[in-house]
């Protein structure tokens, strides 16, 4: 990999992974987190789909964050961490809400004509897209061009609710996530600010050019800031649907005042 490309109505990425001198290697990591609305892990998730490109262990930082194995600010400290002992440590990412198909935040990924691409192999994908509008075969025609991006293409079609090759998180995916983890914080605290090297995925990447940027600590906290913003407005607006009429009028007025700091901010 990597090569992944979101289009209004849906994504496709490929599935390669390589180590540090660039050979294909297996990996029990997904390049994606699917997360439907039947599996959503934390009150106040928003059914959501999140397509990576960068290092392995980036990514897999990032994953253990969404899927609550690391809280906010384990995952900031532990971030900054693996980019002091591996400053050449990439991540770029997508993440796209599943209902309305609404893309929510985006980081070291490029965009174009409406069109949402990242990794070595999505310049290819973008390009091919733009004549033919069809993410699986755009994806298809980037590994043919791509040696960093292989088999099989992940699809996903938000208009029919379809996919191929799609696989939900669920207890065992989230398990490897949690062991991998704390493997590589293990790692990382052995090692101090040196270079990590017993992790198994230490130096694999989606990718092993260039195709995301350098781990930034500010970009992330930003995000991260967002991401519990939106999940805080999001279990107040469930507070406010399902709860008896008291709770329902607090939650209302925290919400109603999020709203405000949020006015207050932009016109700052």
């Amino acid at each position: 990999m990597t090569t992944f490309i979101v289009d209004g109505h849906s994504a496709a990425c490929d599935s390669l992974w390589t180590d540090g001198l660039g050979n294909s290697i297996q990996s029990e990591l997904y390049k994606y987190l699917f997360i439907p609305r039947d599996n959503m892990i934390r009150e106040g998730d928003v059914a959501s789909v999140f397509y990576y490109a960068g290092s392995a262990e980036a990514i897999l930082m990032h994953q253990a964050f969404v899927v609550d194995v690391l809280s906010a600010d384990e995952y900031l400290i532990w971030s900054d961490n693996l980019r002091k002992a591996r400053p050449t440590v990439k991540l770029g990412f997508c993440e796209v809400e599943l209902a309305l198909w609404i893309p929510q935040e985006l980081e070291g990924v490029s965009q174009g004509q409406g069109v949402i691409f990242g990794g070595t192999g999505g310049r290819h994908a973008f390009t091919h897209y733009r004549d033919n509008y069809c993410t699986e075969s755009a994806t298809e025609h980037a590994i043919q061009q791509d040696k960093y991006s292989g088999p099989p293409i992940v699809h996903y079609c938000s208009m029919n609710k379809s996919g191929k090759n799609v696989k939900d998180i669920d207890k065992c995916q989230i398990d490897i996530i949690y062991a991998d983890t704390s493997h590589l914080i293990n790692d990382l605290q052995a090692s101090g600010e040196s270079v990590v090297s017993k992790f198994r995925y230490t130096g694999c990447s989606t990718a092993e050019p260039e195709e995301a940027p350098a781990i930034d600590i500010d970009k992330l906290t930003n995000w991260v800031k967002k991401h519990e913003q939106r999940r805080k407005q999001q279990t107040l607006r469930n507070a406010i649907a399902g709860k008896p009429s008291e709770t329902r009028l607090q939650a209302k007025r925290l919400f109603d005042d999020i709203d405000d700091q949020n006015a207050a901010a932009k016109m700052a």
